[in-house]
């Protein structure tokens, strides 16, 4: 048992963040990651998107798929992080480091509907 003890708890892959630009209010961003290290492939990620008063969105990513699209409700600097969870739920999920992105005022074209 004392093996199973020394395990690496990053059995599964740490997400990699990509780069997010600055996104314009009411517009959707891509957020896309890679994963990297691990033995075994997690059961599926999430991805936290943290508004800048501090309340969050938490949203289930499909199978298979390393980014996704969100649009932002929130003018501001945001944090996101991408969770990979353990398959068989026996050791800590794995997060990737933070990223930033600032949401920004729509441009006047956006006004022009």
């Amino acid at each position: 048992m004392a093996a199973d003890a020394n395990e690496p708890a990053e059995r599964i892959c740490r997400p990699r963040l990509g780069e997010c630009a600055g996104i314009e209010m009411g517009k959707a961003g891509i957020f896309g990651w890679t994963c990297s290290g691990g033995t075994v492939e997690g059961s599926g990620f999430y991805v936290v998107f943290v508004r800048p008063s501090g309340t969050y969105v938490v949203l289930k990513v499909p199978h298979g798929r390393t980014s996704f699209e969100f649009t932002p409700d929130t003018l501001g600097q945001w944090r996101w992080i991408v969770i990979n969870t353990d398959p068989d739920g026996t050791k800590p999920d794995v997060e990737s480091e933070p990223g930033h992105f600032q949401v920004l005022p729509a441009g006047p074209a956006s006004k022009n509907f």
